[in-house]
């Protein structure tokens, strides 16, 4: 009996991972809608914020129910791609799209804008994968990835 709920209680810190890849996927969403909308860029930003919430609290149940396992450690790390990585990237590409921003006939501004917001998903994905290779417990190399999301999304707060 004890073994079946402590199963079934080991998918409890996952769905707080799902919860942020959800937020994550959906904040992609309203970034696009938002081309030209600050208020829905500020609801796809506030998404990104809280799924840093649900990004630390998926490890806190993780540790404290003893549910660690590499499932999820995977999904951990695919959220976090999608929310602290891939949503950030679009942010930032509907924020050069809007019309309070730069102007699409900028030869210079918008072109590095666009490489830009294209090489932050590239480096999150690069710095995620590399921490999964060579992780060593206690010991933690860069700024996480949760973090420079979070930074990413204040942008359309602080506009």
């Amino acid at each position: 009996m004890a073994i079946n709920i402590k199963k079934r209680l080991s998918w409890v810190p996952n769905l707080f991972t799902l919860g942020n890849l959800w937020l994550g996927f959906f904040s992609c969403i309203f970034s696009l809608i938002g081309l030209g909308n600050g208020p829905m860029l500020e609801v796809a930003g506030i998404m990104i914020i809280l799924a840093a919430l649900l990004d630390g609290l998926d490890g806190f149940m993780a540790r404290l129910l003893d549910a660690q396992s590499e499932i999820g450690a995977q999904l951990d790390s695919l959220a976090d791609l999608t929310t602290f990585g891939i949503a950030p990237g679009i942010l930032v590409y509907s924020l050069l799209l809007s019309d309070w921003h730069f102007s699409l006939n900028s030869k210079i501004i918008f072109p590095l804008g666009m490489f830009i917001a294209g090489l932050y998903p590239a480096a999150v994905a690069f710095r995620l994968a590399r921490f999964n290779v060579a992780h060593e417990a206690g010991v933690f190399e860069g700024v996480p990835s949760p973090v420079g999301g979070v930074i990413v999304a204040l942008m359309p707060l602080a506009f």
